[in-house]
């Protein structure tokens, strides 16, 4: 820092990953100050409009998400939209993600509406610039599915659920933890809508799945069988008590 100064590209590089050390570390209040001082000099240096300065934004986002400083972590993700958006162009994988990033900590905040065009113009995004069958677009699927879920709309929750277990069992195998996920969320959102068998089918290939390749410990098995669980209350069948669950998981 001496020999480069505070404000060289460089130094500024070695403070942002300083930040994420001491982020890891639990050090929250030092990486805060740290990527603020990042952020301050990345626009000094390369402007406002500028990718690195975006992905400051977004870092520092992601910190004040973690530390429940969702008012400040919305802000901050919207400048990174705002950056990427003017820099790269709207259909940038980028500023999907982005997109992406911001619909999340609104969703957290109880801002449905506002979340719900940010997800779908990610989701447009991606597809356009990755393809259909990507798990990126999986990932979009699932979390369209996640807000209409949390709005009520089991139908359009389940349609979204579908196509990213779809996907999913596609392009990553039935052993991967997001296959897993998707098809819980299927499961229940099957469940919702009262289509008990299919929910059943969906959920047990998840088990098999989830307990050879993941373990019977894995959050991804208990979220299963705390599912399967539900479903055999419902149609009235035996079911040995399974671990509790909060929710089936997002993807991220």
């Amino acid at each position: 820092r001496k020999s480069l100064g505070e404000s060289d590209a460089a130094t500024l590089s070695a403070t942002s990953n300083l930040a994420l050390l001491r982020r890891s570390q639990g050090r929250n209040g030092e990486a805060e100050e740290l990527l603020r001082a990042v952020l301050e000099g990345r626009q000094k240096v390369l402007g406002l409009d500028h990718p690195d300065t975006a992905a400051s934004c977004d870092h520092l986002a992601w910190l004040l998400q973690d530390m429940g400083k969702l008012e400040a972590a919305a802000d901050m993700y919207k400048q990174a939209l705002d950056i990427s958006s003017r820099v790269l162009g709207e259909d940038h994988p980028d500023t999907a993600s982005s997109c992406n990033n911001l619909a999340g900590v609104l969703q957290s905040l109880g801002r449905l509406d506002e979340a719900e065009p940010l997800l779908k113009r990610s989701l447009e995004v991606t597809v356009k610039t990755l393809g259909e069958r990507h798990a990126h677009t999986a990932t979009n699927y699932n979390n369209l599915g996640v807000l209409y879920r949390s709005k009520g709309d089991v139908a359009a929750a389940r349609s979204h659920f579908a196509a990213a277990h779809d996907i999913t069992s596609a392009v990553l195998g039935p052993d991967h933890p997001d296959t897993v996920t998707a098809a819980n969320n299927l499961g229940l959102a099957l469940q919702a809508e009262g289509r008990l068998p299919e929910a059943e089918r969906v959920l047990r290939a998840a088990r098999e799945s989830s307990e050879t390749y993941l373990g019977k410990h894995h959050p991804s098995t208990k979220a299963t069988l705390t599912a399967l669980s539900e479903s055999a209350k419902a149609t009235g069948k035996a079911e040995p008590a399974k671990p509790a669950y909060d929710e089936a998981a997002v993807l991220k």
